[in-house]
């Protein structure tokens, strides 16, 4: 789509077809006032009246030819911020996740284009990390042999200017980074550019420190913490190639990196490279289809990785790079397994065994981490003499006890309401707290080990910009005995310090209905495990379970990741499910809970007709898990095959056909996931 030429003659009309931010599937006509004839090309981001409404939308095609109904006027252009290649990927964004060019766009540009906003460099990108080290020290880490290995594949691909793939299979300690950093300066002395993605910005501040020492003003630090202006400013030093390489969470990805010769996307594993927001796109799958357009290479990285990706290691569709020992050949850490179920009930939330490991570690000046992934003091609040339980407003979920601020709240929504003292069914006091949070934990060990130095790190101690360095740096620091915390704190941490590891109901994740539930428990536990002993004495890791005996903590016990995939991939076949198979999720959603379920209905039964013939299977509908959330009620339809665009196209205009026919239904909103990641 190149840019239209400037009109011969100054009565010559142009016409621009604009991509807008809504569901509607469709380009808008506006005609380009004369002043802006000569600004505006495809890509460019332009301010459009719709109805009573001013919105910013994307030039997607010129053209002189007039339209046979009155159109009207573009506004104002903010300049050219979508470039070609950007705007294939949004076209591809918004064919294969089913939304339009409009909203896949949204997540493709940054979140403040104001014309008026500043160019200077952006808040927070070089805070509080270490100064840069000069050329000579850059180079002291000598690399292992399956580093060099490694190395020299990646260096192959990016010089070959073909779309290559590579899975980098390291164990935790491997020296990953150190690859990823190599092979990012090889990029940029082609002068190229590289974007390097981690899955969640607790991940940043250490990585922000190992990629500033090597590339100082060149690296572009991007997150959703920063202000619209500082990731503005930020886009156009990168648009301008004043900085080449990119560092961020997923949206990191869409970056105009000049001459882009890399993609790394670290963790690959991990969920939150999903948006489960429109457009709810997977940055793995949308960093490999950059990499087929651009004729990029593309490293996928993970000590435990996805099964669709290790799937694909093991066909040959990705070029498999092996680390199986850490650096200097340190061991891997120790793991046992401790059955709950022969513990002394009076021990409460910690093993004996464990609480003398701590005790240990903190005698002998060695820092500890402990893993829980529930947040709260107290998850489950009950009358003992009616049997009340307080349930969300909005949602379909009993609401978690928090100690601090002495309130209840719903971990969905957010609705929260005070403690209370007595139940409000029957006034009986006696109200009783079960199961257990990280802010209980907490209180705990606190009283457990008196003045013993502890952190806590989950969604209630990391809001505000800083949240999350602040937190790692103290215990970086070797401040702090113990680090508390959720899956914030499994993985892609380096903690020279920490020995001991303790991991608390572990089967926690393997009791959710979903069929990722085992591939999941087991990627977190290794993640988890891989913070011990990263240095030189060996780790130890204990794993507290009412399930010992499941297949995941014996495969963890022996660090054995190729033979507990090998047990999954054979269950996964047998189902049909992912990585054999794809899913598309379909939830259908409304105020009225008689209406939605008619609407599911009459879809499935239209689905069903359209796929007849077709190898897909139609699954419910049903009630998810949250039957009712944010006060809306659910109905889930899960469609298993693979689908064509033609395919997803008629059925999503079979949605709207249903819910056009039935009363109120017009009303039942439809969250449509392509590869999703989670069913609740």
């Amino acid at each position: 789509m190149d840019k239209l030429e400037s009109p011969a003659s100054s009565r010559t009309r142009v016409f621009a077809k604009v991509a807008l931010p809504i569901p509607a599937d469709k380009l808008f006509t506006y005609e380009v006032p004369f002043e802006l004839a000569g600004q505006i090309s495809p890509g460019s981001r332009v301010e459009v009246p719709l109805g009573k409404r001013i919105m910013s939308g994307i030039a997607v095609e010129l053209s002189s030819e007039a339209e046979a109904f009155e159109t009207k006027s573009v506004l104002s252009v903010s300049g050219t911020y979508l470039p070609p290649e950007l705007m294939r990927l949004t076209e591809w964004v918004a064919s294969y996740y089913g939304c339009t060019f409009g909203e896949a766009a949204q997540s493709v540009l940054p979140p403040s284009f104001r014309r008026s906003a500043s160019r200077r460099p952006a808040r927070g990108a070089k805070q509080g990390y270490d100064s840069p080290l000069d050329a000579l020290e850059r180079d002291v880490l000598e690399l292992t042999g399956a580093q060099r290995t490694a190395l020299t594949s990646i260096e192959k691909g990016i010089l070959s200017g073909a779309f290559n793939a590579f899975l980098l299979h390291g164990v935790t300690g491997s020296g990953k980074t150190e690859v990823y950093i190599r092979a990012a300066r090889l990029a940029l002395s082609r002068g190229g550019g590289c974007i390097v993605l981690v899955p969640e910005i607790s991940l940043l501040p250490q990585a922000i420190a190992r990629y500033r020492k090597h590339f100082q003003d060149e690296l572009a630090v991007i997150h959703s913490r920063l202000t619209g202006a500082e990731r503005r400013a930020i886009w156009e030093s990168i648009s301008d190639g004043t900085r080449r390489i990119v560092l961020g969470p997923r949206s990191a990805l869409f970056s105009p990196v000049r001459d882009l010769r890399l993609v790394i996307v670290d963790e690959e594993q991990d969920d939150s490279y999903k948006q489960e927001e429109k457009p709810r796109y997977n940055a793995r799958s949308v960093a490999l289809m950059r990499g087929t357009f651009e004729r990029l290479t593309v490293v996928l990285g993970s000590a435990t990785p996805s099964a669709e990706t290790y799937r694909h290691a093991g066909t040959g569709t990705y070029a498999r790079l092996l680390l199986s020992k850490r650096i200097r050949d340190i061991p891997l850490p120790s793991v046992e397994i401790i059955d709950m179920r022969r513990e002394d009930p009076e021990t409460g939330i910690f093993s004996r065994l464990l609480l003398e490991r701590l005790e240990a570690c903190m005698r002998r000046g060695s820092q500890s981490l402990l893993f829980l992934n529930k947040r709260g003091h107290a998850r489950f609040v009950q009358c003992r003499k009616c049997g009340w339980v307080p349930q969300c407003a909005n949602c379909d979920i009993t609401l978690t006890y928090h100690r601090v601020g002495a309130a209840m709240r719903c971990h969905y929504c957010g609705f929260a309401q005070p403690a209370v003292k007595q139940c409000p069914e029957c006034g009986s006091p006696n109200i009783s707290f079960s199961g257990f949070g990280t802010q209980r934990i907490e209180l705990d060990l606190k009283g457990l080990f008196p003045g013993v130095r502890i952190l806590r790190m989950d969604a209630d101690t990391t809001r505000g910009k800083e949240g999350h360095r602040k937190i790692l740096e103290q215990f970086g620091a070797g401040r702090h005995q113990v680090l508390l915390g959720t899956q914030m704190v499994t993985k892609g941490h380096h903690f020279p310090g920490v020995h001991l590891v303790g991991v608390l109901s572990a089967e926690e994740e393997l009791n959710f209905p979903d069929f990722r539930s085992a591939e999941r428990t087991f990627q977190q536990l290794v993640q988890v495990s891989g913070r011990a002993g990263r240095e030189e004495q060996r780790g130890e890791v204990l794993v507290q379970t009412f399930i010992p005996e499941h297949t995941v903590f014996s495969h963890l016990k022996t660090h054995d990741y190729d033979g507990f995939m090998a047990e999954e991939l054979a269950v996964r076949r047998k189902l049909n499910y992912p990585p054999f198979s794809r899913l598309v999720s379909a939830l259908c959603a409304g105020g009225d809970r008689g209406v939605v379920s008619a609407v599911a209905a009459e879809w499935s039964k239209e689905l069903r007709r359209l796929f007849r013939e077709k190898q897909v299977d139609v699954l419910g509908p049903a009630p998810p898990l949250v039957a009712r959330l944010k006060g809306r009620f659910r109905e889930h339809i899960l469609l298993k095959g693979s689908l064509s665009l033609r395919e997803k196209t008629d059925a999503l205009g079979g949605f709207a056909r249903v819910a056009g026919e039935i009363k109120g239904g017009r009303a039942v909103e439809l969250k449509w996931d392509v590869d999703p990641q989670s069913f609740y």
